[in-house]
C-alpha cells in the first residue's frame, strides 16, 4: 500500500512490483516441506530394497508417516500463502481505484 501511495503517477506498476517482492517471502519454506513429502516415501522404499522384511516394513512405514505428517502443514501454509496473495491483490485493487477516483475528481 505504501508503495502505491508513494508512486501515485504509476500506481499499478508500483503495486505489482511490491506484490512480486512479497510472493517469495510467502513461499520461501514451502519448497522444504514439498521436498520432505516427496523424499520420505522414497527413502522408505530404499529401505525396502536394501533391508530385510522387518527392516523394510519399518523403513516404508516411517517414510510414509513422515510424508503424511509433512503434507498437512505444507497444504496449510500453501493455502495460507495463496489467501495472503489474494488479499494483497484485493487491497491493491481497492487502493488503485481510490487513487484513480481522486485523479478523476481533480
Amino acid at each position: 500500500m505504501a508503495s502505491g501511495l508513494a508512486h501515485r503517477n504509476d500506481t499499478t506498476k508500483a503495486l505489482e512490483v511490491a506484490a512480486q517482492r512479497e510472493v517469495p517471502v510467502l513461499k520461501q519454506r514451502l519448497t522444504i516441506l514439498d521436498t520432505i513429502i516427496t523424499l520420505a516415501p522414497l527413502l522408505g522404499l530404499l529401505g525396502t530394497v536394501t533391508g530385510g522384511v522387518a527392516e523394510a516394513l519399518i523403513a516404508t512405514a516411517t517414510g510414509l508417516l513422515i510424508a503424511i505428517l509433512t503434507l498437512v502443514p505444507y497444504n496449510y501454509f500453501s493455502n495460507r500463502a495463496e489467501r495472503e496473495m489474494e488479499e494483497i491483490e484485493y487491497y491493491a485493487s481497492r487502493l488503485e481505484l481510490a487513487l484513480r477516483g481522486d485523479k478523476e475528481k481533480k
